[in-house]
């Protein structure tokens, strides 16, 4: 009898034992929360991201990077972060002489994650990109903040309370590149003071090779993982297949982790949209279609590490996307395709401003209003590129300073860095073939879109395609925006509607929170 009590019990530890994260697996999957990507593109309130804790209770995903942290040097000399409808400066508590919300009830839904195997960073930039670090001591300093604020330092101020995240991710969509080296190699020494867990650095560039904002940090510092955004670009899974040089260049990324990539064991991730509203129209492609690509890449790549996606309240939206592409990769079988028809080849993603859902009018009052900002998911898109849609909240905050990112794009001829489709980083756009490359945008208003409308305002929330005229010129918006000025924001491109401009489209409410990620987005 005691032998069977203790066979019991030893089988009851055995079935309980938790299996830690293995970063050189080649089937993890990394999902991007924080964002409520699924509510900026118009899902029901009942489909709006839920709390982390939530996302934990199965094994369908391995990482959640936490999105975004979006200004570095903020009011009190801290950051800021925005979790849309889960935590925010407009609806949550901030810290005295900050706009940094006081998010400390995440701490539990953190530590429940990494108690399960899951290991929970956070990401830093997004959409609009614009953090600049004047020198590398700067950019050092910040790690140290970031370190004592987030993960195994000491600070007075803990957003995430007592939790020690696993990591951080980059999602550098604007600005530049100068100092983020300098800033993960200190983060790495704080990394060594902490023996008692792996800590982690990982980037999320768009798939344009070499990516404008992180491709100098990519050769010059070691990472852990790169999660590529293959979607609202031409190289996107979406054209898979294609001739090379003219779709889905996933190759380009292996040569580079072979031959030139600091760390020789880093591990590249296919990222994807977890829903036709995750991305531009056009860049999304089904469950079963993705595992095919996935595990088709893997028999060929050494340093294939998984997939990523943009984000996962639209995955589990998605008829549990998020399940059969985890599935999928484990068990090397794909799924019964969905009934969402997998865009051809020739579709270009986001060509028009209807790919992104508007932000619906609302009071600051409103309680009704999904909050979202925008991938995972980090862009600058010319005339004649697929542009990002990155998912944002429809109502935008009072504060006219937003700090989500813009979505990366593409330009004439061979590919070139880009912004991110969530908007990450400038990228051309490759030769036309009659088949395989994305039809590109004209980026001509229609008749008469710029007509009778005022001048750009700082306060005043633009959505992709709108007009304003700003110093003698009219501009327009690639995604969503707000007191980004044009000019100066990669948001906005130089348009041609004469003087004419769009009319303003005020909505108040909730800080502005886009799905990257909508980038990573919208």
């Amino acid at each position: 009898m005691a032998s069977r009590v203790l066979a019991g019990v030893a089988a009851l530890a055995a079935a309980s034992a938790v299996q830690a994260f293995d970063m050189s697996r080649s089937d993890n999957v990394v999902a991007y929360w924080g964002q409520n990507s699924i509510g900026a593109s118009g899902g029901s309130k009942e489909q709006w991201q839920k709390s982390l804790g939530d996302y934990c209770d199965d094994d369908s995903v391995d990482t959640f990077p936490v999105s975004f942290l979006t200004v570095y040097f903020g009011t009190g000399g801290v950051p800021e972060i925005n979790l849309a409808n889960t935590c925010n400066a407009n609806d949550n508590e901030v810290y005295n002489g900050t706009a940094l919300p006081k998010c400390e009830f995440l701490s539990a839904d953190i530590e429940k994650c990494q108690a399960k195997g899951k290991i929970v960073t956070l990401s830093i930039g997004g959409a609009t990109g614009g953090n600049l670090f004047t020198d590398d001591a700067q950019a050092q300093g910040f790690a140290t903040q970031v370190w004592n604020m987030f993960m195994g330092g000491t600070n007075d101020i803990r957003p995430f309370g007592k939790a020690s995240l696993d990591g951080i991710d980059l999602d550098i969509e604007g600005g530049s590149s100068a100092g983020y080296a300098a800033f993960v190699e200190q983060l790495r020494k704080h990394y060594a003071e902490d023996s008692s867990k792996k800590y982690y650095v990982t980037a999320a560039p768009q798939c344009p090779f070499p990516d404008a904002y992180l491709g100098p940090v990519l050769d010059a510092v070691a990472l852990d993982a790169i999660y590529i955004q293959f979607y609202n670009n031409y190289c996107g899974v979406y054209n898979y297949g294609a001739a090379a040089g003219q779709g889905f260049n996933y190759d380009m990324w292996e040569e580079w982790a072979e031959t030139k990539a600091p760390n020789k064991d880093v591990k590249l991730y296919i990222g994807a949209p977890g829903a036709t509203g995750g991305a531009n129209a056009g860049s999304y492609v089904d469950a079963a279609t993705l595992v095919k690509i996935a595990t088709e890449t893997r028999a060929k790549s050494k340093h294939f590490g998984g997939l990523m996606y943009w984000d996962i309240s639209q995955a589990v939206g998605n008829s549990n996307f998020n399940v059969a592409v985890k599935d999928g990769i484990r068990d090397g079988s794909a799924p019964a395709p969905s009934s969402d028809p997998v865009p051809s080849s020739t579709e270009a993603p986001g060509t028009t401003s209807t790919d992104a859902p508007a932000p619906t009018e609302t009071t600051p009052t409103e309680t009704e209003v999904p909050p979202t900002s925008s991938a995972p998911p980090q862009e600058t898109t010319t005339s004649s590129a697929p542009q990002p849609t990155e998912s944002e909240d429809p109502c935008p905050p009072e504060d006219p300073t937003s700090t989500d990112p813009p979505a990366p794009t593409e330009t004439p001829t061979e590919p070139m860095p880009t912004e991110d489709p969530c908007s990450e980083t400038d990228m051309p756009e490759p030769p036309a073939t009659e088949t395989s490359a994305p039809t590109a945008p004209t980026g001509l208003p229609p008749i008469g879109a710029c007509a009778g409308t005022t001048a750009w305002d700082a306060a005043t929330v633009y959505t992709g395609g709108m007009y304003a005229t700003f110093d003698g010129k009219t501009y327009k918006a690639k995604w969503w925006t707000q007191g980004e000025q044009p000019g100066s924001a990669g948001v906005w491109e130089e348009g041609i509607c004469g003087s004419n401009v769009v009319k303003r489209d005020v909505r108040r409410g909730n800080p502005a929170r886009r799905s990257r990620f909508n980038p990573h987005g919208y």
